[in-house]
């Protein structure tokens, strides 16, 4: 991305980020390993710079008849709770200021979830099913 802002705040920033998102699936198991570099942007409505940190996780799980339990660890190296600092640099005054929450924090999460089927079964082409006891797809 290229950011060019004119005016009494104007900036130029040209910022070189990438990332990196990998899944794989072996039968019901899969794992997932993400990894952003830092990030950075103009901030359009205020010239602001924000920076952000470098994100990174990996996950893995099964899933089976409806069934889905998936484990993460997310930044597990990173204790801050830093999610940004923000600059705003002008021939008048200068402006620095940082936000925090948990976006960038280490955490492990277990997530369970399942899926209940009701109503007309539809293929993946989008057509009806041919199943004659399912009067409605209406949840009663």
């Amino acid at each position: 991305m290229l950011y060019q802002t004119t005016g009494s705040n104007s900036i130029s920033h040209y910022p070189f980020t990438s990332s990196l998102n990998v899944n794989y699936y072996l039968g019901k198991f899969f794992f997932n390993v993400y990894y952003d570099t830092e990030n950075s942007y103009v901030d359009g409505e205020n010239a602001f710079l924000r920076k952000m940190p470098t994100g990174y996780s990996a996950s893995a799980g099964w899933a089976s008849r409806g069934w889905n339990i998936q484990l993460s660890l997310v930044n597990p190296f990173q204790s801050s709770w830093k999610l940004s600092e923000d600059t705003l640099t002008t021939r008048w005054y200068d402006n620095n200021m940082t936000q925090f929450g948990s976006d960038y924090h280490r955490r492990i999460s277990l997530t369970v979830t399942y899926t209940f089927n009701y109503g007309k079964k539809v293929s993946q082409s989008g057509e009806l099913s041919g199943e004659k006891n399912i009067s409605t797809s209406i949840l009663h």
